[in-house]
């Protein structure tokens, strides 16, 4: 693997320290029982003897470290019960961040103490886990090229079972953050736009995420025929965060469809599809945890139709800031600026419109143009969509206008998925570095990006007021864990 992948938005945050207690339990409120939260807000020192383990990653501060006990226990995953298992999902979130780049998971007191990207197997070794792969999930040709992962697979003979698991990464900031942002429509509004797209054979859910899945099941599948003892009950996992967790859903609901016996655990996962069978008992083994203030969760609206497969938990976290200060050494941040899930969802009224050019989507308009500067004036508008924008080319109408004192007007119109694909262009191109770098690429599109402002009422300089490091904290590790450890 690439080890020199970036994330955009990594599992970044802080020192923290799972516990994972062996127990069993379900919650489909926001609100975990008031027995059930702890008894005051000053974390529980474990005992000497008890075995502990961090999650350490890189982040603007240092942050203090917060112990807490762990179990992994096969006996947890030989069964899939008809409720998630609070033990399968604290581990689970070990898998996410032990492929993760950026991460470490420590165990302390071990002769494995520190798993970092670079020491991938360590994890595997501690808790005891055979035949791990680390596989690169990458398009076999030239169409959907952007449509890639990266995970981990192993497995382990348990009472005569095969228990197999598969960890899955975003492949880092580059092409794939243009998957993220490539949710599709079965319509020739997209076709003409994008061409064919042989691997995405469930239209109904988002085009890279199923494209993706579809490789990723491939994989499991591969693996499954060469390691596992085809005599012996195999049950299978899949963890994910983030796109992870929206792959790991995606793909959970496949292997379902091909009665493979699988549970898959995501946490703060996109919505995914919007087929009406998304709810369908076989896939109530397929759980997603979010968090309403992450962004990221709420980026594909129920008002849009998408949902995720199986069932969704979801949690406030600002409803626990105390909770959160204790887990995680400092406090829960406070923001009021612009919700870019909101600013989306304000653009267009569904999947079905987010493909049509229109002219209420108009970039430019010239004023009356002899003819012989036309040419002119188009490459001077559409320089910036050059090299690296290149690919939103493919989103413009260019109409010219005959007037009657032969002169000629310019319109330049585009469609909602020209923002939505920039925004993943422009994430992709910012490499990750800064939020300075994506607000600077933002800001070299800005007159693209105008139209799109306007009518979701918002200036181009409401964009300085959103807050990464709000962001960053709300969709990953501190806030999940500390919801997490409240069940």
């Amino acid at each position: 693997m690439n080890k020199n992948r970036k994330i955009l938005f990594p599992i970044l945050l802080l020192p923290l320290v799972i516990s994972l207690s062996a127990c069993n339990s379900k919650k489909n409120d926001s609100n975990p029982p008031e027995d059930e939260k702890p008894a005051d807000s000053e974390p529980v020192t474990p005992a000497s003897d008890e075995p502990m383990v961090s999650i350490a990653t890189n982040y603007f501060t240092e942050r203090n470290s917060i112990y807490f006990s762990y179990t992994f226990d096969l006996k947890d995953f030989e069964t899939i019960g008809d409720e998630p298992n609070i033990n399968v999902l604290k581990m689970s979130m070990l898998f996410d961040a032990n492929i993760s780049t950026g991460s470490k998971v420590i165990f302390n007191n071990t002769e494995y103490p520190v798993k970092g990207y670079d020491d991938v197997d360590s994890f595997y070794q501690h808790i005891g886990l055979d035949n791990l792969e680390k596989i690169d999930v990458v398009a076999k040709g030239e169409i959907d090229v952007d449509d890639v992962s990266c995970l981990n697979i192993s497995h382990k003979k348990y009472e005569g079972k095969d228990i197999c698991f598969v960890s899955i990464i975003d492949s880092g900031v580059g092409t794939s953050w243009s998957s993220n942002f490539d949710l599709g429509l079965d319509d020739a509004s997209y076709y003409d736009k994008t061409g064919e797209h042989p691997e995405w054979t469930n239209k109904d859910n988002h085009k890279g995420f199923d494209v993706t899945g579809n490789r990723i099941v491939e994989i499991v599948k591969d693996y499954k025929n060469r390691i596992l003892d085809e005599n012996s009950q195999q049950i299978f996992y899949i963890f994910g965060h983030s796109r992870g967790g929206a792959l790991a859903n995606v793909v959970g609901a496949k292997l379902v469809d091909l009665d493979f016996e699988v549970a898959s655990y995501g946490l703060a996962s996109p919505a995914v599809t919007t087929s009406e069978n998304a709810s369908n008992e076989k896939y109530n083994h397929l759980y997603s945890y979010i968090n309403q203030q992450d962004s990221v969760t709420s980026i594909l609206s129920p008002d849009w139709g998408f949902k995720r497969y199986g069932k969704t938990f979801s949690f406030a976290i600002a409803d626990y800031k105390e909770q959160f200060a204790t887990y995680n050494g400092f406090e829960f941040p406070t923001y009021q600026g612009v919700n870019i899930s909101e600013v989306l969802q304000s653009i267009c009224n569904g999947r079905e419109e987010v493909y049509e050019i229109s002219d209420e989507f108009t970039l430019f308009e010239s004023s009356p143009l002899q003819p012989d500067e036309i040419d002119n004036y188009i490459e001077d508008k559409l320089a910036p969509l050059k090299d690296k924008y290149a690919s939103l080319r493919n989103y413009i109408e260019i109409e010219q206008n005959s007037n009657d004192d032969d002169t000629i007007t310019v319109v330049i119109k585009t469609c909602p998925a020209f923002i939505i694909s920039a925004l993943g262009k422009v994430i992709s191109s910012a490499n990750g570095d800064s939020s300075s770098s994506l607000l600077s690429e933002v800001i070299g599109l800005s007159g693209f990006l105008d139209c799109f402002l306007k009518k979701a009422g918002i200036k181009l300089t409401d964009l300085l007021s959103f807050n990464f490091n709000y962001f960053d904290i709300c969709h990953a590790f501190p806030s999940y864990l500390t919801y997490i450890n409240l069940l």
